[in-house]
């Protein structure tokens, strides 16, 4: 039976007032565990290595708290044949991470091109303790080959809100593991002209030889000279093998694991913000 509101707002406005407080409360910290474990997901294809002797999958984890962690659990199974392994994602600072696992067959088994089943659980981690767990899986065909699709152009979108009269220098690409499977990275130098004002960054993500296997990414370093601040950070495009495309504020590369490229805008009087998954902002602030 519902309380009868009208009643306990004649006594007591303030009891009113400090239940409501107390329900918004409660409704934030729902939403806000929501909005952690929203998303994660498996690639629809994954790939035969080692004569079947292990497959290697790739996908995205659910958004991650800032400081949090993620230890994923795999599951793999075709018929009888099982595998399984774990992935360990560094400190979070915010949104979803790649990642990339090669999952062994069971000793004398192996695994054969057709239909599996991939099962993941996600555990985010906090200060030693599991604070949430989400499970996600999905039905995926196997592959001992694949067609390339061609070399292709993948763009991503980065707006500075620096006012007018700010030099801004993108540079990407280069040598693993600032980049790879990739060219024709974005290069250029300019001055804000207005106070909020956008810029395409992209590459050619390739897709010849073994790049049709592995995952093309690249790490953008970007410097920003106006009055009071001088500074370089790390804008990513990339992807985990056979995944969609996102953009990040820092290197989303699970073999990338330098702290300066992974927490590079820190104290540097700028915020990079991820707003979209292919765009990105970058404002005046601490």
């Amino acid at each position: 039976m519902m309380p009868d509101f009208r009643c306990v707002a004649s006594r007591s406005p303030i009891l009113l007032i400090a239940l409501a407080g107390l329900l918004g409360g409660i409704w934030s910290l729902m939403t806000a565990e929501a909005r952690a474990s929203a998303g994660g997901q498996i690639e629809s294809n994954g790939y035969l290595k080692a004569g079947g002797k292990k497959v290697l999958v790739g996908g995205t984890t659910p958004d991650c708290r800032k400081g949090a962690a993620y230890v994923l659990d795999f599951r793999l199974r075709q018929g009888g044949q099982v595998a399984k392994g774990r992935w360990k994602s560094e400190k979070c600072v915010g949104g979803p991470a790649g990642w990339t696992a090669a999952l062994p067959a069971t000793e004398g088994g192996r695994f054969d091109a057709g239909r599996a089943r991939v099962d993941v659980t996600a555990k985010l981690r906090k200060s030693g303790r599991t604070v949430s767990t989400r499970r996600f899986g999905r039905n995926v065909r196997l592959f001992s080959g694949a067609r390339p699709v061609g070399d292709r152009e993948i763009y991503g979108g980065v707006t500075f809100v620096l006012g007018e009269g700010a030099d801004v220098k993108i540079v990407g690409g280069g040598a693993f593991p600032k980049s790879n499977c990739t060219r024709d990275e974005t290069t250029t130098s300019f001055q804000t002209t207005e106070y909020s004002q956008r810029k395409v960054f992209q590459f050619v993500a390739k897709d010849g030889g073994s790049c049709w296997t592995e995952a093309s990414w690249s790490n953008f370093k970007v410097t920003v000279s106006r009055p009071g601040i001088s500074h370089t950070g790390t804008m990513y495009l990339g992807q985990s093998p056979g995944g969609p495309y996102y953009v990040s504020c820092y290197s989303g590369n699970s073999f990338e694991v330098s702290e300066k490229y992974r927490y590079d805008w820190t104290g540097s009087g700028l915020r990079c913000a991820k707003t979209d998954d292919y765009e990105l902002k970058i404002t005046v602030g601490s």
